[in-house]
């Protein structure tokens, strides 16, 4: 159907949803974080130009999980956040810490090196040392994202209670992975119907695996219920078979008319 001056009408709308790209964080457990240095300012540089409006370019100080040998987007030293930060001209550079692993000044540097949003995964024995790191990211002036895992396993009611607790205290953004993979559109979707229209003032996030080949109308489906950022990767390279592709949301959502 066409307008009288020939442009196509549509009933699509736009959605107030974005992408985080999290290749070289989640991607990095494929390669226990040692991409080569090409391939760190290839994906930089694509996500930044391609609209991203955040890049996740790695851990602070590793996983909670003992580890060794991790590469640099498994650290995020200075110098290597310092090289990413050149790179990065449109999106918001973000890195994710557990608090058992990091000490005040490690916050402080990340400040000082251009880091602008920090995703903090959620200590799930220890919330007094979450919240205390979630006070001092906002004290410094990031963007924050409180990280919760294994989705699946969370009733709702126990969900609720997690996350009214720590939207209490503000957090920018709440971000849930169904780290399992093994969740359909409908448990998402009701799941996400729920929490965005009860805790309206935070911005909610799904990161979705693919393990049951899901991912994206999982996203679908946490989008069309009040998500307002999906993660993805680069051919859905991440831990497990992978993640959420890139390529393939940006395509739903364009054809679809639904991207900004």
């Amino acid at each position: 159907m066409m307008s009288q001056d020939n442009q196509p009408t549509s009933n699509s709308h736009v959605l107030d949803v974005s992408l985080i790209d999290v290749t070289l964080r989640d991607g990095g457990y494929r390669n226990k974080f040692n991409f080569p240095e090409e391939v760190v300012n290839e994906v930089i540089i694509n996500a930044d130009t391609s609209g991203m409006e955040y890049i996740e370019v790695g851990y602070r100080n590793g996983m909670w999980a003992t580890s060794t040998g991790l590469g640099p987007t498994g650290l995020c030293a200075k110098d290597y956040l310092v090289s990413c930060r050149r790179l990065i001209n449109f999106a918001k550079m973000t890195v994710m810490f557990h608090p058992k692993n990091v000490q005040p000044s490690d916050l402080e540097e990340m400040r000082a090196c251009g880091v602008d949003c920090l995703r903090i995964s959620f200590p799930m024995d220890d919330y007094d040392l979450g919240f205390r790191y979630l006070a001092l990211a906002k004290t410094l002036g990031f963007e924050v994202f409180v990280n919760l895992v294994h989705l699946s396993e969370r009733p709702l009611d126990e969900l609720d209670t997690l996350v009214g607790q720590i939207a209490a205290h503000e957090p920018y953004g709440i971000g849930l992975a169904d780290s399992n993979g093994n969740m359909t559109p409908d448990q998402v979707a009701k799941v996400f119907s729920f929490i965005t229209q009860k805790y309206n003032k935070v911005a909610f996030c799904l990161h979705a695996h693919d393990n049951l080949f899901l991912a994206q109308a999982n996203a679908w489906a946490a989008i069309t219920n009040g998500a307002r950022y999906i993660d993805g990767t680069f051919s859905g390279y991440g831990r497990g078979v992978g993640n959420l592709r890139t390529e393939g949301i940006v395509a739903l959502l364009r054809s679809l008319g639904c991207m900004k």
